[in-house]
């Protein structure tokens, strides 16, 4: 009813149909437009759009992702604000997370979590030469189309280079915990880059091929306590995961392509998918 009263004003342009998600800041809603079809609508929790702060951070958001375009970014296609309530106005996907898709059939076998991976890391490249850092890649951000092609979303914490201030403080960490690289979790700002992103894909490489993150730990930590937790994992990708979740970030793959080119060099090595695969 909230979400139908904040829209009232747009109700010969867009109907609303459910909410689709909701977090700290906002939520999601499924729309019709009159002409286009369904649409993922974005909003502030009533009350948060009075706070210049939130407001500005979710323009960031709707401007790190307007200036990218590419087959594995989830498209927006307007910002605009109705009643003094800002909203973005992008594609909508209907093929669940990679968190649901774990959740729902499990682990991923090699083959398929890889080509996940590697779709992953294309649309990051394409991010990371437009200027944009995600900082919180994990499989609840990582959305599917119908046809199962993965497309990377929420941009809320995204830091935008070529002048763009970010919003973090020196010291302050964000993103999700056990996906955050070093730089990240003790507040590096100024180490924050490419390379903790994809530091962030590692871990959910790790999370596809075990449908887990062991626990509360940074991931990092934990394989250096616990280095026999990749056993369950092909030997011909460990080395892959271990380079990407570096400790030091010079350590890491240098660039998304360069992790999705060896991923995609391992691939053709790796046994096919069972035709059962979900």
């Amino acid at each position: 009813s909230q979400v139908r009263e904040i829209l009232a004003p747009l109700s010969k342009t867009y109907t609303p149909q459910r909410i689709l998600g909701a977090g700290n800041m906002g939520y999601v809603v499924l729309v019709r437009h009159r002409v286009l079809g369904l649409r993922a609508m974005k909003l502030l929790h009533a009350g948060m759009s009075h706070s210049p702060k939130l407001k500005t951070r979710f323009e960031k958001e709707a401007l790190a992702m307007d200036r990218l375009l590419h087959p594995n970014l989830v498209r927006v296609y307007e910002m605009s604000q109705v009643g003094g309530n800002p909203f973005i106005l992008m594609e909508y996907l209907d093929g669940g997370s990679l968190a649901q898709h774990l959740e729902t059939f499990g682990l991923m076998p090699p083959r398929q979590a890889v080509g996940v991976a590697v779709a992953i890391l294309r649309g990051l490249q394409a991010a990371h030469q437009g200027g944009v850092i995600h900082r919180d890649i994990k499989p609840g951000n990582i959305l599917f189309d119908r046809k199962g092609i993965p497309k990377i979303t929420d941009f809320g914490i995204a830091y935008l280079e070529e002048g763009a201030h970010s919003m973090t403080k020196e010291g302050s960490a964000m993103g999700t915990f056990a996906f955050m690289a070093p730089e990240q979790l003790f507040g590096q700002s100024a180490l924050i880059g490419a390379r903790s992103d994809i530091h962030a894909v590692g871990v959910t490489l790790y999370a596809m091929l075990t449908c887990g993150i062991l626990g509360k730990a940074a991931f990092f930590q934990q394989i250096e306590d616990y280095p026999e937790r990749l056993d369950p994992i092909p030997e011909i990708l460990r080395g892959v995961i271990r380079k990407a979740t570096a400790k030091d970030r010079d350590d890491r793959f240098q660039t998304a392509s360069a992790m999705a080119d060896e991923l995609e060099a391992i691939a053709a090595s790796l046994p096919k998918d069972p035709e059962t695969t979900p």
